[in-house]
This record gives structure tokens, sequence and C-alpha cells, in this order.
């Protein structure tokens, strides 16, 4: 057998998984908080004209653009099956990196960031036959007629990573990866599940949407998502959190700061901003490392990398919430940070965080009261 499996071994022998995993995607993709992502993504991005562009083409020209960008993700081929290891760590940014160093290691592990290479690129076309290319624009325009042009460069994506990269044998006995729905994460469940264990840890609380997951072993650090995703997983759940009893420290004099989450709204920051300058308050602000959009406001803010140094945080829809909360800090609710659906993580529904008050903005009274009653350190134990 090749090393570099033809595309028809995948439509053909490995078609049910493939379907499935395509299922997968397309119902996290449609979660509202994906949703929200795609809409700023597309709203900041080149993406909004080559999309008006697409629509407008002959289903020919369609199909050729589609497997052009597809191309793309071929400079991304991952060579799992070449090292020489008990287990292989894939990550593609450090959030991811962080939660797979949490998994207890077994026997030699290495760890494998993908790269994009034009090299890559033109030596996996030179391995797609002519009749693999028309197959492949077959079922990328199904796709894109069903479910329209981002779905289906995800799903090509996952296609092209496991045809390109599923060989007769691989060395590693375990693959962690740290992602349910990633084109990545997919593409390793379809070229390597059953001969590797696939192992799988998110990195930061997941949102709420419909998980369907299909990996060997899922590891969670927080008690939120082992209750929440281990009701849609096919494999073994194991909790590796601990409990953290956190103390809040009331300071003498307040430093507020504001999460940036992945999709600010410019309208609710500037608002915000301004507020706090009207009261002499400068804040400290922390941008997600994968914002998208505007990262530039109206008014006087100081950009940082972390917020360890400030005593009142007011975040939007952003998992790291719980991060400030574990160090003691002060935190409250304001949806009009971002373009998110409202409360998406439910912490402001399930009394982990203080709602926002422009009154009480900096009253600690008002936060020692609210992470100080019985019904907070309820709601903090199932976090």
């Amino acid at each position: 057998m090749n090393k570099v499996q033809r595309l028809e071994r995948i439509e053909f022998k490995e078609k049910y998984r493939l379907l499935l995993l395509i299922k997968s995607l397309h119902k996290k993709d449609s979660a509202p908080m994906r949703q929200a992502i795609y809409h700023q993504y597309v709203e900041f991005s080149a993406l909004s004209k080559i999309l008006k562009f697409y629509e407008v083409l002959p289903i020919f020209f369609q199909r050729i653009l589609l497997f052009v960008f597809s191309i793309k993700f071929m400079g991304e081929v991952i060579k799992l099956s070449d090292l020489d290891c008990d287990e292989v760590a894939v990550w593609e940014r450090f959030p991811e990196r962080n939660h797979i160093s949490m998994i207890p290691i077994q026997g030699k592990r290495i760890e494998y960031q993908p790269e994009f290479s034009f090299k890559e690129i033109l030596s996996s076309i030179k391995k797609i036959s002519l009749r693999d290319i028309k197959r492949y624009w077959q079922v990328l325009d199904t796709i894109a007629r069903r479910y329209g042009l981002l779905s289906a460069l995800r799903s090509g994506e996952v296609i092209c990573k496991s045809f390109l990269n599923s060989s007769e044998a691989v060395r590693a006995k375990r693959i962690i990866v740290s992602s349910d729905a990633s084109p990545l994460a997919l593409s390793i469940l379809l070229g390597f599940k059953g001969r590797a264990q696939i192992i799988h840890t998110p990195h930061g609380i997941v949102p709420n949407s419909e998980h369907l997951i299909y990996f060997d072993v899922n590891y969670y650090t927080t008690k939120y998502n082992y209750l929440e995703m281990g009701r849609y997983c096919s494999g073994e759940n194991r909790y590796i959190g601990n409990s953290c009893e956190v103390e809040f420290k009331v300071p003498s004099k307040a430093r507020v700061g504001i999460i940036i989450s992945i999709i600010p709204s410019k309208k609710g920051i500037n608002q915000l901003i301004a507020r706090m300058n009207a009261l002499g308050i400068i804040p400290c602000v922390k941008l997600h490392p994968n914002v998208i959009g505007v990262t530039k406001w109206s008014g006087q803010y100081e950009i940082v990398d972390n917020l360890d140094e400030c005593t009142i945080i007011i975040s939007g829809n952003s998992g790291h919430i719980i991060k400030m909360l574990k160090k003691g800090v002060f935190v409250a609710f304001e949806p009009s940070l971002d373009t998110a659906p409202l409360d998406i993580y439910k912490l402001k529904e399930r009394g982990v965080v203080a709602p926002y008050s422009e009154e009480n903005l900096l009253s600690f009274d008002y936060y020692k009261k609210f992470y100080s009653s019985p019904d907070w350190k309820k709601s903090w134990d199932l976090i």
C-alpha cells in the first residue's frame, strides 16, 4: 500500500466514519457561538468578498475555487506515522498545548505543531490523480450546496489531511489532541482511529452546543466540561481536575481590567471605557489571543499581557472568567462587550459570575456579598 492513501479509499472503506465526522463538524459549526465567530470573521476579513464572488460563478468555477482553497490545507500535512515514540501531542495554539500538558505522560511523548509549507503543497499536489481531483470537486460542491461554503472548506480540510496522511502503520500508541471539532482533530480520528488510541482534552470551558465526540479517551480538567461534554462522548471520560477553594482578598484600592473575547463589540467596549474614564479609571485590557475584529477603541486604556494585578474585572462571554475567579479576583459579567449569544457559557445563569452593575462598579461590598454567598459556593463546586 502506498504511504498516501487514494481518495477512493476514504470514499468507500471509510465512508461511514467520514460522513459521521462531517455531520459532527456541521453540528458544531451550526452552534450559536461558532456562528457568531464566523459572522465576525466574515465581516472583518476578505472572506466576505470571496463569498460574494463565489455565489455568481458558474458551477464549474465554483468547484475550482473550492479545490484551490482546499489545497492550502495540504501544507499542514502531519507526519504522525513517522514519529518514533509512545505518544504524540498535537497542538495548533498554545492554549491547546497548556491543557495537553496536564494529561499524564505514558512513555516517550513528542509534541507536534503543524506548520504551513509551500513545498509540501507542491509535493501533495503531485500525489493526487486527476480522477481523485474530479471526485474531490464533486464532494466539496455537494457539501457547499447543502451546508454552505464554510462547511465545504472545513470538510475539505478533513478529507485532505486524512487521505494524505493515512498509512498502513503508525508507531505511536497514543495521539493526543485538544479540540473536539477542528479539521485537524477530525482528520486524525479518520486516519488513525483503530491503529492508535486517540485522546482528547478540551482547552478552556466549552460553550453550550450539541457535542458529538468520538475519541477513545477524554480528559477533563474542569467539572463544567466533564458534566456538559461527558454526556455526548462515545469513549471513556476521566476527570483530572482538582477542587479549588477560592479566597477573595479585598484590597484598599481598585484596579479595573477588561477581558476582550474572541469576537469583541466595538460599541460595547467603547461605552464601558468611556464610563470608566469618566470615573477617573484607566482600565487594563487583555485581548483574546485569537481576537477577530477591531482591537483599538476610543478613550484611555492600557493593553496588558495579563490581569493579575487587577482587583476588579469586567468581562463578556469568556472562559477566562474562570481563571480569574480561581485567582481570587472579583469578576462582573457584561454581555454587551462581545457579539456572542447572551451568556453562551451559562456562567451568569448558573450564578458563577456576578452581573455587571454600573452603580456598583467599584464597590467591593457588592462583589464580596455575591462571592461569599452559599449559593455561589454551590455553583462554584460544579466548575
